[in-house]
């Protein structure tokens, strides 16, 4: 019996390391099509939607494998920089424009989906 569980636990932890990657690599690709698409976000309130959608997505881009597989965020987080960083400077070849702002705010979602993710995983193993 323990061995089948720990077999199980195994192929379960395989599953969340294979689920957290691909997840990463979608949404990576979903928000280099978005941001290197030549079109804008409509400015409305005090914050521009543009520095809201940088957030969302930078902390969405990062949430599966701070939670699903935490190990790989020495890899995964250099290179959620290096994606925004890259996107803004690509970002005036398609007709939008460079700006700081979108890139802190992509830093900021990245720690804010490192934040929610170690929330997460310390929920699954309180409720176990």
């Amino acid at each position: 019996m323990g061995v089948k569980q720990g077999a199980m636990n195994r192929i379960s932890s395989t599953y969340r390391r294979r689920l957290a990657v691909l997840l990463t690599i979608v949404l990576g690709v979903a928000i280099v099509w978005i941001t290197l698409t030549p079109q804008s976000l409509p400015e409305s309130g005090a914050i521009p939607l543009d520095k809201i959608a940088h957030l969302v997505a930078f902390t969405a881009l990062i949430l599966p494998t701070a939670w699903l597989y935490p190990r790989a965020l020495f890899v995964t987080l250099p290179l959620a920089v290096l994606l925004g960083a890259a996107i803004e400077l690509l970002q005036p070849l398609v007709g939008r424009g460079r700006e700081f702002a979108d890139f802190l705010m992509d830093i900021i979602g990245l720690g804010s989906g490192i934040v929610l993710g170690a929330g997460l995983r310390r929920l699954k193993i309180t409720s176990a």
